[in-house]
């Protein structure tokens, strides 16, 4: 499985929605950390500038031990 999966829904409320799914990270921490690190690198990538759709994130196990700078490498190569 990739480190994450990237959706988009065009025609949609404009918005970002990060799935950390507890089965593969059962800790809380380690899914709060994944959180904060995505939405810091959609932050860096979008800006103030808002997406005209809805972006979906799916988190994947290897992921946790990404560097915000490698997210962002991974975020722009799927959206």
């Amino acid at each position: 499985m990739s480190p994450l999966s990237v959706s988009k829904r065009p025609g949609t409320k404009p918005s970002f929605h990060i799935i950390v799914p507890k089965k593969l990270f059962p800790l809380r921490t380690e899914r709060n950390l994944i959180k904060r690190r995505l939405r810091a690198a959609l932050a860096d990538i979008f800006g103030k500038k808002f997406p005209q759709e809805t972006i979906i994130v799916y988190a994947g196990k290897k992921i946790l031990h990404k560097k915000i700078e490698e997210l962002k490498k991974e975020l722009l190569k799927r959206l």
